[in-house]
């Protein structure tokens, strides 16, 4: 009962999250729009790689699991960077609404990682 209220939770603040962060695009200039489009979506793509990869190892052990989630994050890092890179390169956006909106985006996203690893950890502890 509490893991489905928590994750009611998460979802909630990931909807409202999401929700204002792509309301700046009403807010927002015409020009900067795709950028901040462009930034949101490379920030979510990032997510969407830690999600297919804890599902992919989830019967690992968790001397394992870790061993694997580590080297996952190093991929996934030097991916985004390099997407990042030729987004920046060969885009036709406006790049500092696509730098800012990238950040903010993957702050907001590895926070709510952080959160999720916190809670497999207590989960398997406790």
């Amino acid at each position: 009962m509490e893991r489905k209220k928590n994750q009611k939770g998460l979802s909630i603040a990931l909807g409202i999250g999401t929700f204002f962060f792509l309301m700046m695009i009403f807010i927002l200039p015409n020009h900067m729009t795709n950028g901040w489009l462009a930034g949101y979506g490379l920030g979510v793509v990032t997510i969407l790689l830690h999600f297919i990869a804890s599902k992919a190892f989830k019967r690992l052990s968790e001397r394992n699991y870790f061993r694997v989630y580590f080297l996952g994050i190093a991929i996934r890092f030097v991916l985004v960077i390099a997407l990042f890179i030729w987004i920046i390169i060969y885009g036709k956006i406006d790049q500092i609404s696509f730098t800012v909106s990238f950040i903010i985006s993957y702050i907001f996203h590895s926070v709510i990682e952080i959160i999720l690893i916190n809670k497999k950890l207590t989960n398997r502890t406790g």
